[in-house]
């Protein structure tokens, strides 16, 4: 009895090891998948919305495109809506 007892915690540690390892690689896929591209999307939408207050309206437009490119929201959408309406009203 006493080797199967000495057994069992090993036995624990593989499966804790296991589950551990199992969700290191879930949230690196994650950050892969989802994370990343969504900070970067952010980011090109944060930059087209500082240069849309500054009157920059061709920088914000490509900072935009390169935000919907990445991923798609509904903020760049209207950002974009608001776009057209200033190359609108200046034609």
């Amino acid at each position: 009895m006493s080797i199967l007892s000495r057994l069992k915690p090993s036995r624990n540690v593989a499966a804790m090891l296991m589950v551990s390892l199992v969700v290191a690689l879930l949230v690196l896929a994650y950050m892969f998948l989802v994370g990343i591209p969504m900070t970067q999307a952010r980011n090109a939408y944060n930059k087209a919305q500082i240069a849309y207050e500054r009157g920059d309206y061709d920088d914000s437009r490509e900072y935009l495109d390169e935000s919907l490119s990445i991923w798609d929201t509904q903020e760049a959408r209207e950002l974009q809506d608001m776009l057209k309406d200033v190359q609108n009203s200046s034609e």
